[in-house]
């Protein structure tokens, strides 16, 4: 089991206020890796507060980020690192090269270790897999403008109804997906993992239909198989 921390609340204020927590929390965050580190990586009865259970399993940490400040803290710590390129992907490129350069050895990790999340819309042919996709444009667009909900079904046309520039901002959101068929997929992964370097990937998948979500864990996983 792994245990993956991000600094950011991952929800709004009236959440925010039901878990007790505050804005600033954030701002503690590095002390709040620290702290866990010292649970699980101290042997049992060298603290005066015990993790339990937890104190002394050694549970691999990894620090998520989708910004910079996680590049940095997971390479400064030398911890893990993962980076939310699924809803995040401008900083992408820059936080795995800043990541990767100073990173430092740590008696957790020896050497960087770095890893990506990659959408996934597939189907039978290109044009199905992009009428699935835009079930996820809806989720973003209805994100952005303050409507979230459920996942919305997939709808043809979408690009005839959405202004060209939220269109064009939903697709810089969704940019680091696979979407097509098994061919398209794996000439996309090829392209992905020869660009970023990643030492391992995470799949996401936001779709309406279950069938099609499955069949696209099972395309990248016959590609990885190789």
């Amino acid at each position: 089991m792994d245990l993956g921390l991000g600094r950011a609340p991952g929800t709004g204020r009236e959440t925010l206020q039901a878990l007790r927590r505050t804005a600033s929390a954030s701002e503690n965050f590095q002390h709040d890796v620290q702290e866990l580190l010292n649970y699980f990586h101290t042997p049992i009865g060298k603290n005066s507060i015990e993790a339990v259970p937890g104190q002394g399993m050694r549970i691999p940490i990894w620090i998520l980020g989708s910004s910079l400040y996680g590049a940095q803290l997971a390479a400064h710590l030398g911890l893990p690192y993962a980076f939310a390129s699924h809803f995040a992907p401008a900083y992408l490129e820059k936080a795995s090269q800043v990541y990767r350069e100073q990173f430092r050895p740590s008696p957790y990790l020896s050497k960087p270790y770095f890893m990506m999340a990659v959408n996934l819309f597939a189907g039978n042919t290109k044009e199905e897999a992009l009428y699935y996709r835009s079930t996820a444009e809806q989720m973003v667009l209805n994100l952005r403008f303050g409507e979230p909900g459920p996942l919305p079904p997939p709808v043809q046309g979408l690009r005839d109804k959405v202004d060209p520039m939220k269109m064009e901002m939903v697709d810089e959101f969704l940019s680091i997906s696979l979407t097509g068929t098994r061919e398209d997929f794996q000439q996309e992964l090829l392209d992905l993992r020869n660009r970023y370097h990643p030492d391992e990937i995470m799949f996401n998948s936001n779709g309406f239909d279950q069938e099609l979500r499955l069949m696209g864990f099972e395309f990248v996983s016959d590609i990885l198989k190789g």
